[in-house]
């Protein structure tokens, strides 16, 4: 691999994970955001001898993920969970200035996320990273699944508590 090459290929994965959290943001099912971040990719690979190393790679990227993202918004323009058309363009042109807190939202969830106890830590894993549904996650665990909803309910208002705990803590002297 040339060092072109290897250089496009570091970039696009140090910002594989941002827009995977961008598409995501835009794509409701995330099984169709993978297949648009695939896709995004190729043409990536594509366009790499266009890219102007000069620039920062993210936003230059970002215009493929949006144009992969109302290519598909298209395609499922009949799907019922797809937002109107002025309201998404709201939330894309919105998203690139929240960045910044919700890099630091996602900081204080990770360090509030290593908190838990690990029975709670085990579910959300499960739950979350595993992609286990809950009625999956109480047949695993012989726990009702009402009682799944409601601890689940209660794990993510404690992580939202503590996240929005240490953000005022953040900005108090």
């Amino acid at each position: 691999m040339d060092s072109n090459n290897e250089t496009f290929t570091r970039l696009f994965m140090q910002n594989q994970h941002a827009l995977k959290r961008f598409i995501r943001a835009m794509v409701p099912n995330a099984s169709d955001a993978e297949d648009v971040l695939q896709e995004t990719a190729v043409v990536l690979w594509q366009k790499q001898p266009e890219y102007d190393p000069s620039r920062p790679f993210f936003p230059w990227a970002m215009q493929f993920a949006r144009n992969k993202i109302y290519q598909f918004r298209r395609h499922h323009a009949r799907d019922r969970l797809i937002l109107d058309d002025d309201v998404f363009g709201l939330l894309l042109a919105e998203r690139p200035s929240l960045e910044p807190q919700l890099d630091r939202r996602r900081h204080w969830l990770d360090t509030c996320f290593k908190k838990l106890p690990g029975h709670s830590a085990g579910l959300m894993e499960r739950r979350y990273f595993d992609g286990m549904t809950v009625q999956e996650i109480a047949a695993e665990t012989q726990t009702s699944v009402s009682t799944l909803y409601k601890l689940f309910y209660r794990i993510r208002d404690a992580l939202m508590r503590c996240v929005e705990n240490s953000l005022v803590q953040e900005v108090e002297p």
